[in-house]
This record gives structure tokens, sequence and C-alpha cells, in this order.
């Protein structure tokens, strides 16, 4: 009996092996893999020409900037996300305070299906002195919602509600977890208003401001927290080459412990001339860009299996959005869910730092599991939805801000040649980015709760 769809003469690509497959697709989901010679026929064949098929990648780590640009942010953002070889979006929604967070749940839900083209799961804020989402935090799960930052901008999150937070976390059991933005907020304060005071304007003094003790100690305590609580854990952005030993630690002392990167902190330092250097307000970050011994070491952080997770931390600001003083821009950077996958084939598999079988781990695999969407997501498996992305290993692209789908008019990879770029974009079996088209619909992306099931 035929499916709807075969994809033919690939190499699939698992955490474990490289394996040269067809894939059968019927009704959205995955039927088949093998050679396709033993595969049912299909009413529609796509041919990847020898190149490298691997499940959509899941990008955990999402900002939207303001809650009146959501709707059209999940438009734009969602597409530059596809072109990049991204089919699920972590999103930290921003919800009202004065509405709770299932009310804002249900919107950011009914928001994003009329908007987005990848599918999407949500994380929300757990805000100190918040008492309406404290109360409501137990509520999250049966919305689909099980994950929470525990902390916001740069808010101070005493000693006292991170544990009153992680004790409700760790009572709430199942797949719950707290999400942490790790740097010590009163020493960074006290730093910048000496370099503030000093006069100091230039782009290396962001990371003189906040430096890579600040991050340290943050994550021994947050590590530390998690333990004495029995609180899971997920420490986003990690930066600093201490980082990965620290993490490591906590992993040795049984604390269950998830610990992310993203990929300008792969590439990028606070020492770089060029676009940041010119323009210091659009190197603002939380956590800074670092040192190249930070690059490496986090490179080596993936491949020995100590950094689980690849995000993005992609927030979609425009150069008018970044106007101003260094001290006063908002904190982040633009662009980045469409390069995740493209630094991590060009700048880790095609230069010897990473395998393939370890990019769909950092970027499928383990993201899908700890937030609940695995087998469904993150895989390509008999019964999981037919998200992939084709990667052609040998296609270089002198990247442009203008060849990128996102609403940012820049990129800290303006001018650089990536070789190795996803060349077709899967999502529940349509094909929604094609050689940089975008061929999907405005509101065909779904919100997935958490646990997917």
């Amino acid at each position: 009996m035929p499916v709807d769809l075969i994809v033919r003469n690939g190499n699939v690509v698992t955490p474990r092996d490289v394996t040269r497959a067809a894939v059968a697709i019927d009704k959205g989901r995955v039927v088949a893999i093998g050679d396709e010679s033993i595969l049912p026929p299909g009413r529609k064949t796509i041919d990847v020409k020898g190149n490298h098929i691997l499940p959509g990648v899941i990008d955990p780590h999402f900002h939207p900037w303001t809650i009146e640009r959501y709707p059209y942010e999940c438009r734009t953002e969602t597409r530059a996300a596809a072109a990049g070889g991204v089919t699920t979006l972590g999103i930290f929604l921003i919800t009202r305070r004065e509405d709770g967070p299932l009310k804002g749940i249900e919107e950011g839900k009914r928001v994003f299906e009329e908007n987005g083209i990848v599918d999407a799961f949500f994380h929300v804020f757990a805000r100190p002195g918040d008492q309406l989402g404290f109360s409501q935090m137990p509520d999250c799960p049966s919305l689909g919602v099980t994950s929470f930052k525990v902390s916001a901008a740069e808010a101070t999150v005493d000693d006292v509600s991170r544990f009153t937070i992680f004790e409700q976390i760790a009572k709430m059991g199942g797949i719950n977890r707290a999400m942490v933005h790790c740097e010590n907020w009163d020493l960074a304060a006290v730093l910048r208003e000496r370099l503030i005071k000093a006069g100091r304007m230039d782009f290396p003094a962001w990371n003189d401001s906040r430096p890579n003790f600040v991050e340290a100690e943050s994550m021994m305590r947050n590590i530390y927290f998690s333990k004495i609580t029995g609180c899971p854990i997920y420490i986003v952005h990690i930066t600093i080459k201490e980082g990965v030993d620290i993490l490591a630690q906590g992993k040795a002392d049984g604390v269950d412990v998830i610990g992310e990167t993203c990929a300008q902190y792969l590439t990028h330092t606070s020492q770089d001339r060029g676009l940041l250097a010119d323009n210091p307000p659009l190197g603002r970050v939380n956590p800074p860009l670092r040192a190249r011994a930070d690059n490496d070491r986090l490179w080596q952080g993936i491949k020995d299996g100590i950094i689980d997770t690849m995000g993005s931390d992609h927030i979609g600001y425009t150069l008018k959005d970044k106007e101003g003083i260094m001290w006063d821009a908002p904190r982040g950077l633009g662009n980045l869910t469409e390069m995740q996958l493209p630094v991590l084939i060009s700048e880790g598999v095609n230069k010897g730092r990473i395998t393939l079988p370890k990019v769909v781990e950092v970027a499928c695999q383990n993201p899908a599991m700890t937030f609940g969407l695995y087998p469904r997501k993150g895989a390509l498996n008999v019964g999981s939805d037919a998200d992939l992305v084709v990667v052609d290993l040998n296609k270089k692209v002198n990247v442009s801000w203008k060849m990128l789908h996102s609403l940012s008019d820049w990129s800290i990879w303006e001018g650089w040649e990536f070789k190795g770029w996803p060349v077709l974009t899967m999502r529940r079996g349509e094909v929604i980015v094609e050689d940089g088209k975008i061929l999907a619909s405005d509101g065909s992306g779904k919100y997935i709760p958490s646990p997917y099931l």
C-alpha cells in the first residue's frame, strides 16, 4: 500500500551513526526507514541527492521581545527558524503578571497557532514576588508547560525566592524543571557602575562588567540549591570554560542538571574586531561573549557529552531596537536561530570539532528528551513526527543578513563563509523550506504540550 512520501537517496543521521537509507512518511509521521527497495511505494518522492537527513532541530531557547510584537515575531522569526532547519521552538512566553501564567499560556497558544510556521512549546517565568504566578505553577503542566525560568531580565532572584521556587518545582515532580540564567546580578551591578564611572563605553567593557566568575559562582550556587531541594534544573546559555567543569561536577554529584550553550558562544569573543567593536550596543548580551579559550572549551564540552543541548537565545532585534549607548541598549543578539545548525555544521563538523551524530544528539534528541517531546520530536524513528532537515555538507554560503529571514537587519556572522548548509526543512511531512524559499503558510505551526504523547 503506498505511503504519502518517500525521501530517498540520503544518509540518515542518528545520535549513533550515519546510514544510507530512505525515509517513508505517511499522515505526517515516519512509518519506515531503510533501503528503498524494501519500503512501500510513495505517492510522491523527494530525491535528496546523497545529502544528509537529520531530525528537525529543536531550538529550546527563543525569546519574543514584547507581548505587542509577539504575533508579528511568530510569523517572521518562525520563518527564520525553519530556514535554519529548526522545526520546533521552545518559547519563553511573556505573560502579564496581572493575568497569571495560565491565561498567558492559553493566549500564547492561540496567537502562535494563528501565525507560526514551525511547532512550539512554552516555558514560563517564575518571578520573585509574583504570588499569582507562584500559586498557578502546579496547574501549568495541565496546559503542557513543565519548565519554569527562575529569573527575568536583570531582577535579582534572592536565595529565599530561589529556594522556594525550587522546592515548589521539586514537589510537583514529573518532568517539571527549573531553568536558570546563571549570573550573580549583585556582583555584575557593582562592576558595571565602576566601569560607567571610569567612562568605559567600548565593546569589551560589557564582558568586563560581568566576568567569568560572575557566571561561575551562580552556576555553583544553583546546582547546590538543586541538589538540596531535589529540583531538576536546566542551565541556559553557558558561556565560560569553567562552566564545563562545574557542570561535569554537578552531574558526578548526582544532580539532575542539563547544560545548554549557544552558537554565538562558540564563534565570537569580546575581543573581536568589526561589527560589534564598531557598534558596542549590538554586542550587549547576557551573559557576554567571552574569550577564545572559552569557545574552545565549550566545543570540547559538547564533544565530551558534558554540554547537553544547544539553544539560540534568539531575539529578533533590529538596528533601530539597539540604538543608544551600550549600557542602555536591550540585552541580546539578533538573527540567531537560523544560524544555529549552520554553525554546528560549518564550524563544528567540517572543522573536525564534533561529528554529525553529535549534532543530532545536542540539537535534536537531548532537547526533545529534556522537555518531554521525545520520541515524537527530535528523532527519526518509526512513529516520530516527520520533522527533518536535509543538509548539504559541501554547500558554501557567504552570509549576509539580507539572505536570512529574521526581522533583524544585521548578523554577527556577516561576511563569514560557511561550508555546510540546510537545503530543505520538513515539518510533520510538509516541506516548509526548500533552497531558502519559505513554502509554509502562516498559522500552520502547532503548539506542542509537554509531555508530547
